[in-house]
């Protein structure tokens, strides 16, 4: 679902086992979306605010809080603050390579449905980290932390109630779209992107946005990067379409002569 503040305190009055968060952090703040594809800082107060509104009722049922994200040990230490008894983050001081917590995670989770307590669940995701391949995802096993430290007991198990069956994914589908993929190397263009959407979702939005200039700068790579992510936020719920407009003219005058 998209990062914004509204998503994290819905799940949470709705009552949920584990609460999952993956983005970027900051020593003090994590980092959400503001709805219009801008930045939206959440300091660490605020989000014990956020969380912790409304009771015990909608907190008591969540059993633990990953985040994901460098730097997170102070908003790990709000959701320990605010009542959360298990709760997974990234010490304050350090950050980690993006491959570390897909590592961590695969194995945690895992570790979590069959059975393992917490404790043992983090230690086979810090093990696993630490014996990956890869040098850059291996120095940082040490890098997560089991919050709180003192006071808790980790040795309980979250899900060993679950009844044996498939998985199933209830995100919402995706609105219908015919985009081409993005271009790979598509790099340092985000200012650009964000513009393209700024003019089409901001707040002085416009209907029909034009991207000029010279051919082979990157107008369709840019159109398309913020048209992907518009569509994997479901701004526009009847899909987006995508057409070459010199490849339909071409086609439509092929059809024109092949008629005649």
């Amino acid at each position: 679902r998209q990062r914004v503040t509204e998503n994290l305190r819905k799940v949470v009055t709705l009552g949920c086992r584990a609460l999952h968060y993956t983005g970027h952090g900051l020593p003090n703040s994590l980092v959400f979306e503001d709805g219009k594809g801008g930045c939206h800082m959440l300091g660490a107060r605020d989000l014990k605010g956020l969380f912790g509104a409304g009771g015990h009722a909608g907190r008591q049922r969540v059993k633990f809080v990953f985040v994901a994200a460098c730097h997170s040990e102070a908003a790990g230490r709000a959701f320990v603050e605010a009542g959360v008894q298990h709760v997974i983050a990234v010490r304050l001081e350090e950050k980690v390579a993006d491959q570390s917590p897909t590592i961590f995670m695969n194995q945690f989770y895992l570790a979590l449905l069959v059975g393992h307590t917490i404790r043992e669940a983090f230690e086979i995701g810090q093990n696993a980290v630490h014996g990956s391949p890869d040098i850059y995802a291996k120095a940082d096993s040490t890098k997560f932390l089991l919050l709180p430290e003192r006071g808790a007991n980790h040795d309980v198990t979250i899900f060993d109630d679950l009844l044996p069956g498939d998985i199933q994914d209830l995100s919402p589908p995706r609105p219908p779209t015919n985009l081409y993929a993005v271009p790979e190397g598509f790099l340092g263009r985000n200012y650009e992107v964000h513009r393209v959407m700024h003019e089409l979702i901001g707040r002085n939005s416009h209907r029909l946005v034009t991207l000029a200039g010279p051919e082979g700068i990157g107008k369709t790579s840019a159109a398309l990067a913020a048209a992907h992510y518009l569509n994997q936020r479901a701004f526009f719920p009847d899909g987006i379409l995508y057409v070459d407009l010199p490849q339909a003219r071409r086609e439509a005058a092929m059809t024109a002569t092949t008629a005649s």
